[in-house]
C-alpha cells in the first residue's frame, strides 16, 4: 500500500513544487517533521518523557524549516481533546510546559534576533547605492 501512495505522490500533478523545486521543499520538510512529532507524541495512550523530547525535537525542527509550523500547539491540542479526551498520564502538564517554551522562544527569536532594520525598505526606496551591512 505504501508503494501505490508513493506512487500516486510521485505522478500526481498537485503539490509538485514540493517533491520538483528546492524552493518547496521546505513544504515537504515542515510537514514531514510535524507528521514525526504527531507519530511520537501519539504512540502510546501515557506520554512519556522520551515522547516529549522527541515531539519537542521534531517540532523545532518543523519551526526551522518554516514559520508555519506554529501552528503545531493547536495541532497537538485537537489530538488531545478529540483523540485521548486528555487522559494522557501525569506528562500531559509538562508536554504543554515543553511546548510553551518552544513556543516563547520561537516568539522571541523571531522578534528580536531575526528582525529588519528599520531603514532598510527606506535605503531601497530613495534608491540609495549604499548598503549597510
Amino acid at each position: 500500500m505504501a508503494f501505490i501512495v508513493f506512487l500516486v505522490f510521485l505522478v500526481s500533478p498537485f503539490q509538485a513544487e514540493a517533491v520538483l523545486w528546492i524552493s518547496g521543499l521546505q513544504e515537504l520538510l515542515w510537514v514531514f517533521s510535524l507528521l514525526l512529532a504527531a507519530l511520537s507524541y501519539t504512540k502510546t495512550k501515557e506520554i512519556g518523557k522520551i515522547a516529549i523530547i522527541l515531539t519537542s525535537l521534531f517540532t523545532i525542527i518543523a519551526l526551522l524549516s518554516k514559520e508555519t509550523a506554529v501552528c503545531f500547539i493547536l495541532f497537538f491540542l485537537v489530538l488531545d481533546v478529540f483523540g485521548f479526551r486528555f487522559q494522557r498520564g501525569r506528562h500531559l502538564k509538562s508536554a504543554y510546559i515543553a511546548f510553551s517554551s518552544i513556543l516563547i522562544l520561537f516568539g522571541f527569536v523571531r522578534a528580536v534576533v531575526l528582525t529588519i532594520p528599520s531603514n532598510f525598505f527606506l535605503l531601497s526606496l530613495t534608491g540609495s547605492s549604499s548598503r549597510i551591512f
